[in-house]
């Protein structure tokens, strides 16, 4: 997927299978009991939330307790579900509330000044609308709360979580600091320009990302960027990156 297309999404899941008997014994568990659902048509017992489980995390989020409440087969009939969400598109219009608009603004803000985190952009703050919106509208509502802002927040977190997690790029052995800070950089850069489509990134925020390194190695990464081109300056404080340059 070309990166122009890839941010146009307003959040991004990264998808992973990773060891988990637990869990994968639960996921047979629930295929094997929906099968034989279907075959003898008759009602299958509730599936086992492995989140429920003492090995797994203890600490819920509020939507995912709520998501989880849901027992046996309650879904919607597709054609009744479609013809919902037509009736919700064209019929609700939802306003932000006072509530949410400052409970959005605040996000914001917490965000553009978290140090080494996956900064917040302009567009994904138009997302984060674009969602609480929707929010409101799959229950037919005039008005977005502060409540279907966290809810959307919870989404986007769980997004964010994975995008700083894959920031941490261990350090080789064998290379130089300077050598596995450009990686580190690279990587971050090519992430974020994914996410926000932009090239330009703030001396400071590159800085926040490379954590304590000592300023020797940090001159001599910007050296190694900048040589090929990778790297530009693009005014007071700010660089353009250009992947492919390398």
């Amino acid at each position: 997927m070309s990166e122009a297309l890839l941010s146009r999404f307003d959040i991004i899941f990264l998808m992973r299978t990773e060891d988990d008997p637990n869990q994968d014994s639960a996921v047979s568990r629930h295929i094997i009991n929906q099968r034989m659902h279907n075959a003898r048509g008759a009602e299958a017992p509730p599936p086992e939330d492995w989140s429920n489980s003492v090995d797994a995390e203890s600490c819920r989020e509020t939507l995912r307790s709520r998501l989880t409440q849901v027992t046996g087969d309650q879904g919607l009939p597709a054609e009744l579900l479609q013809t919902y969400l037509r009736y919700a598109k064209r019929y609700a219009q939802p306003s932000l509330s006072a509530d949410a608009k400052q409970r959005i603004k605040e996000y914001y803000l917490e965000r553009r000044g978290a140090q080494g985190a996956v900064l917040v952009t302009p567009r994904q703050l138009e997302a984060l609308i674009r969602l609480s919106e929707a929010r409101a509208r799959a229950e037919l509502r005039r008005m977005v709360t502060k409540a279907d802002v966290e809810d959307v927040l919870e989404l986007i977190k769980n997004g964010l979580n994975f995008q700083e997690e894959f920031l941490q790029v261990p350090v080789r052995k064998g290379k130089s600091k300077s050598n596995t800070l450009v990686d580190r950089l690279t990587q971050f850069m090519d992430r974020r320009m994914r996410a926000t489509g932009s090239r330009e990134f703030r001396e400071q925020d590159l800085k926040a990302m490379a954590g304590n390194v000592e300023t020797k190695d940090w001159d001599k990464a910007m050296k190694l960027l900048n040589e090929p081109g990778t790297l530009t300056l693009a005014g007071a404080g700010k660089f353009m990156y250009n992947p492919g340059m390398s």
